[in-house]
């Protein structure tokens, strides 16, 4: 009996190697997509941020009439990168 064992096991063990190298290569790969998702996300937040900046800088040089515009436009910018943030985050 214990031969038998003995000669079965080797096997087993190295189906059940292969199941888990398998199994790691996939992990692995769907962490790298993540990766790249993620630095896909922050350059694309970061160009959203500078945007913003750029409205913000608008609208303190721009007269009080318009600035009120300007202002409103940069409140809704930044509710959106907002809520892509939020939407990237739960994502995850």
């Amino acid at each position: 009996m214990a031969e038998r064992a003995a000669t079965t096991a080797e096997p087993l063990l190295q189906q059940r190697f292969d199941a888990v190298t398998a199994e790691l290569h996939v992990l692995r790969a769907a962490v790298a997509r993540r990766d790249a998702l993620l630095r896909e996300q922050t350059a694309a937040l970061r160009e959203r941020e500078a945007y913003v900046r750029e409205l913000e800088a608008r609208l303190e040089s721009t007269p009080r009439s318009a600035s009120g515009t300007l202002r409103g436009v940069a409140r809704r910018v930044r509710r959106r990168v907002g809520r892509l943030v939020r939407a990237a985050l739960s994502q995850r």
